[in-house]
């Protein structure tokens, strides 16, 4: 029976295992710097919207069309609010639904308040009917013919966490999984992974979000077979394979290590020849600059 895995020296051993932790340190960079410029990208488009004249507009009807046709590029918003100065939503476009005008109160709720008193952009995050929203928000500032500003209400966006991560995996090929608050939110591709790593995901809006990935470096070392201490030896009732051609007797190996020395070797040899180099063309310019100042005293 023929031998089912090659014997990796514990050098080699101990080279695998870093080069797949920085692998896997890699691809969660790669990975959580992905995520969070999706939703850096997804925020601009928010600001753009709310800072679009459109939003000013006393005509509401302006407001709503303008609010529709954002809600149609940007599909992982789910809805859309204007409000005024006072608290009250004037306009409102759910994804899929037609422009409601209630005009509900909503002056008294805490995001309103924080953008009302501090004139700052307001990030949150709330959950309706089992699903996740991140609430971002940002103050309409209106100003008069004469120049003078004035708070003239929000602008407040319902962003679909869900969909936004199907969004995003939509151009990666990595399985990861999102949790939020200790629970599960989405997975691409994800296979119950029991050795994994976890990032911390800095998306505005919400804390306590994390993303979890395969342990690429655990994977590489547990892929690799268990050394022998004999390499010749065999178990009982194992047959060395005679079926080959003389051709296939392994070859000796190169061994990296004996090549270290000489390598170091030469390039130190190197080195001291270019520095004999530079101090040897130092010398003869010396000795040109002398003999041009001697003939300039004769």
């Amino acid at each position: 029976m023929k031998q089912s895995g090659k014997i990796v020296p514990p050098r080699f051993q101990r080279a695998i295992i870093v080069g797949a932790f920085l692998i896997s340190y890699a691809c969660a960079e790669s990975l959580k710097e992905g995520i969070e410029n999706h939703f850096a990208e997804m925020k601009e488009s928010f600001n753009s919207i709310a800072e679009n004249s459109a939003v000013k507009k006393s005509r509401l009807s302006y407001t709503d069309r303008f609010f529709v046709r954002a809600l149609k590029k940007n599909q992982t918003i789910y809805a859309l609010i204007r409000t005024n100065s006072k608290g009250i939503i004037i306009s409102e476009i759910i994804r899929g639904q037609t422009p409601k005008r209630e005009y509900r109160n909503i002056a008294n709720q805490q995001w309103f308040k924080y953008i009302a008193r501090n004139n700052k952009a307001y990030d949150g995050f709330l959950k309706e009917e089992g699903r996740y929203y991140l609430f971002w928000a940002r103050p309409v500032i209106l100003t008069a013919r004469s120049g003078r500003k004035r708070f003239g209400g929000a602008a407040a966006a319902k962003v679909d966490l869900w969909d936004s991560f199907h969004k995003f995996a939509a151009s990666v090929q990595q399985p990861f999984l999102i949790r939020v608050n200790g629970k599960s939110l989405y997975s691409n591709k994800w296979q119950n992974e029991s050795v994994f790593q976890e990032e911390k995901l800095d998306i505005p809006g919400v804390d306590r979000i994390v993303v979890r990935f395969a342990d690429a470096s655990a994977q590489d070392y547990a892929a690799q077979p268990e050394v022998e201490s004999d390499p010749a030896r065999q178990t009982a009732g194992e047959e060395i394979a005679t079926d080959a051609a003389p051709a296939a007797v392994e070859k000796p190996k190169l061994q990296v290590k004996s090549y270290i020395p000489l390598i170091i070797g030469g390039l130190v040899a190197l080195l001291i020849l270019a520095i004999a180099l530079i101090r040897l063309l130092m010398w003869i310019r010396y000795k040109r600059l002398i003999s041009k100042i001697d003939k300039g005293e004769d």
